[in-house]
């Protein structure tokens, strides 16, 4: 259980950090052509709301404080606000998460064995191809 909450934390910390280049991409886009798409101005909502849902856990981590006094003090605000947890910390987020990474892998395999077959079978040389057209 505590290789799989590492596990998860690892995950979610790594979603957070392409959110925010995401993000900066985005930015940058915005200032480079002038608009943005409803779908990226709705994913730079979500990444502001998800750094300003974290300054709270900033101010504990940096605060001058005892290691457990800070880690219950992150889970009291965890319990009682959850609204406070940046949704890359989330279950459902993480679950959706790891189902596209499963269907991601499983196509990238099914492409894989596509191009191998397709290489197995060697291409016919040009003048049966083209007796075959003319016949």
């Amino acid at each position: 259980d505590a290789l799989e909450g590492l596990r998860r934390i690892m995950d979610s910390l790594s979603m957070f950090s392409k959110d925010l280049s995401y993000a900066v991409l985005l930015i940058r886009r915005r200032i480079a052509e002038g608009s943005l798409s409803n779908i990226d101005i709705a994913m730079l909502r979500r990444t502001a709301r998800d750094v300003a849902s974290c300054m709270p856990y900033l101010v504990v981590a940096m605060a001058r404080l005892t290691p457990i006094l800070k880690i219950l003090l992150c889970m009291l605000m965890c319990k009682s606000l959850p609204s406070l947890f940046p949704s890359s910390f989330r279950k459902s987020r993480g679950r959706f998460a790891r189902a596209w990474k499963c269907i991601a892998i499983k196509e990238r395999d099914r492409a894989f064995d596509a191009w191998s077959a397709f290489e197995r079978d060697e291409p016919a040389p040009v003048t049966e191809t083209l007796q075959t057209i003319l016949a």
